[in-house]
């Protein structure tokens, strides 16, 4: 939000003080010739909704291979076609280099195909469940504490004679 030049508070106005064009709030507007009232405009970001954080497939670059000879296009043609160097369709069919997610949403669009996958959260994966067999921290304390709280009786053992 712009700032009144004046006293900081926020502006709604534009004035001339002293022949300098000001920005200034209205309490300050008393001092100069006001010019124009204005509204800053409203940020855009309010209508999006965050995106889940999403990931390029694991096997984009056979799926390139793929699409692009079904199509019966050279490197040279798909990157005409995609606006890119043939250079770039190249490692991207390789795997060297990984488009960015503006790049991969044209691409969908113009093959059709879905190219991104959401990308699961640290939150996601630990929520879902511990499949694997491995330890954690928190399993290692939960063990820890059960080994001391169990006290097996000792019972010293029976004395046998080994001499008759």
């Amino acid at each position: 939000m712009v700032e009144c030049e004046m006293c900081g508070s926020p502006s709604i106005l534009k004035a001339k003080v002293e022949g300098v064009g000001l920005n200034v709030c209205k309490s300050c507007s008393k001092y100069g010739e006001i010019e124009i009232s204005y509204h800053p405009p409203l940020s855009k970001n309010y209508l999006k909704e965050e995106e889940p954080p999403m990931k390029l497939i694991d096997s984009f670059s056979k799926v390139l291979i793929k699409i692009r000879q079904n199509l019966g296009l050279t490197q040279e043609e798909f990157a005409k076609s995609l606006n890119e160097r043939e250079s770039i369709i190249a490692k991207w069919e390789k795997g060297n280099i990984t488009p960015d997610l503006r790049t991969v949403r044209k691409l969908e669009k113009i093959i059709g195909t879905k190219l991104l996958e959401k990308d699961k959260t640290d939150s996601e994966i630990n929520n879902s469940g511990s499949s694997s067999d491995e330890l954690t921290l928190g399993d290692f304390i939960r063990v820890r504490k059960r080994q001391q709280s169990y006290t097996p009786e000792v019972t010293p053992p029976l004395a046998v004679n080994k001499f008759p």
